[in-house]
């Protein structure tokens, strides 16, 4: 029969025994300590780090920034889309301002000669030229002596033809020196301007008769021209005769004759002098005109082509 083993009790022990046997037991708590503090770093609940292999993840907005980014965005495309609308339609209206808008072109005035009587309206014109065969518009401004400006109608102008663009004025008695300016449909593009326009508007007037010149004359040669004049009016006339030579760069020399007296419905000889020596060699255009002593206009006859030679 096997003899039962026995606890070791803790008297039976010798003094070296018990402190070996309670080092062993402080050995085995420390152990299960470590174990313990192991196993709480590598249990369940600890969830590792994955490893990555590949690039680093793209970082991603949260929900609230992703939707003021999205909201900024359209607004961004939308003035985007203005900005090409914009850009497309400068680009439409200026190919059709090219390609398609009427070329317009002044090619010569149009002022009346002569005595005007007072109160007469007085047309002033510009001929203008369209030379595309879209149709087109233009109008006329006169500039007054005063400073004064007057808008004529615009008028349309087709294409591939010439119109006759003109304004209506109302002077009053007495010489009057305008500017004409011929503009397009829009009144901004001016197409021509003319100045020096010469208007005479009278109540008294003086016709002349027999006024003649050669076609040339030498700077040596003396001229005595004689002619006549009537006085058509109800009272005389005190007129002083005048030859008005233009060169053809537009330089303006006046030869007056003597003061003659018209009685009323009567007739008088008028004379001027011409002095070849006074003009230049060239080209000239001559006018004869018959004034008062105070400058008013009674009578405008010519122009005569006249050429000085040496």
């Amino acid at each position: 029969m096997n003899k039962e083993e026995k606890p070791v009790q803790q008297a039976d022990l010798t003094t070296e025994e018990q402190q070996a046997l309670e080092q062993a037991e402080l050995r085995k708590r420390a152990a299960d300590k470590v174990a313990e503090q192991a196993a709480h770093r590598t249990g369940p609940e600890k969830t590792a780090e994955p490893v990555h292999h590949g690039p680093e993840p793209e970082w991603k907005p949260p929900k609230e920034l992703s939707a003021m980014a999205g909201s900024g965005t359209v607004v961004l495309r939308f003035l985007i889309f203005l900005l090409l609308m914009g850009g497309l339609y400068f680009l439409l209206s200026q190919s059709s301002r090219i390609f398609f808008q009427p070329s317009l072109q002044a090619l010569g005035v149009v002022v009346p000669s002569g005595r005007l009587a007072p109160g007469q309206p007085v047309t002033l014109a510009v001929r203008v030229n369209n030379r595309t065969r879209y149709a087109g518009a233009a109008s006329v401004v006169a500039v007054l002596p005063s400073g004064q400006e007057v808008n004529g109608t615009p008028v349309e102008v087709p294409g591939n033809d010439s119109a006759l663009v003109s304004v209506e004025v109302r002077l009053p008695p007495g010489d009057h020196v305008l500017s004409l300016v011929a503009l397009d449909a829009g009144g901004v593009n001016r197409l021509e301007s003319y100045h020096g326009l010469s208007v005479w508007v009278g109540d008294r007037e003086i016709d002349l008769q027999g006024v003649s010149l050669p076609a040339q004359i030498a700077r040596a040669d003396t001229l005595v021209v004689d002619f006549l004049a009537t006085n058509p009016g109800q009272a005389a006339e005190t007129v002083i005769p005048v030859f008005v030579f233009t060169s053809a760069e537009g330089a303006i020399i006046e030869i007056d004759g003597p003061v003659a007296e018209i009685p009323a419905g009567e007739e008088g000889p008028l004379q001027v002098t011409v002095l070849g020596e006074m003009l230049q060699p060239g080209r000239y255009s001559v006018g004869v005109m018959a004034r008062t002593p105070d400058g008013q206009r009674l009578a405008l006859e010519g122009p005569m082509p006249v050429e000085v030679t040496n």
